[in-house]
């Protein structure tokens, strides 16, 4: 009786996981398609710097915690990120004149992928900038997908792709 319980358990885990993900393209799919990609690009290049100033900044580590135990206490150090993402992102913003070139299918495929990418982020965001696992702790397939061992690489993919969506 043991062992069905255990594959429902990692069966159903697997499908919510499906679900958050499904959710968070979708997000960004509609991010990108129905406010631009110009906006879009500018989400996805304000995460860098954002990332860097929260990590490495010596004051901030005073506010944060690392490991929150309630959901209270993980709103904290999601605030304080947005708050420089926000302020990063109306600097990033100025600087990016990206726009689509067509309408129809091309602007379907182009906002699918910069969906995929901001997902990609968001991702990486409650892997390695907050923990969120009060939220939702996803299975452990998703859980080595984005270990600290291969973020670096969720970091630098996007770059190419920005490149040859231009």
């Amino acid at each position: 009786m043991q062992i069905p319980q255990e594959v429902f358990k990692t069966i159903l885990s697997a499908s919510s996981d499906t679900i958050i993900i499904a959710v968070l393209i979708g997000l960004g799919f509609a991010f990108s398609f129905f406010l631009s990609k110009r906006r879009a690009v500018a989400f996805l290049l304000s995460f860098y710097p954002s990332f860097l100033i929260y990590k490495f900044l010596p004051f901030i580590k005073q506010f944060a915690i690392t490991d929150p135990l309630s959901q209270n206490q993980a709103v904290i150090p999601v605030v304080l990120f947005a708050v420089i993402f926000f302020v990063i992102n109306l600097v990033i913003y100025q600087f990016i004149s990206a726009a689509y070139s067509f309408s129809g299918s091309s602007k379907f495929i182009l906002s699918l992928v910069l969906g995929v990418l901001i997902a990609s982020f968001l991702l990486v965001f409650s892997y390695q900038v907050v923990n969120l696992n009060v939220f939702h702790n996803f299975s452990s397939g998703i859980d080595i997908l984005f270990s600290s061992a291969n973020y670096i690489w969720w970091l630098i993919v996007p770059f190419p792709v920005l490149y040859f969506l231009r």
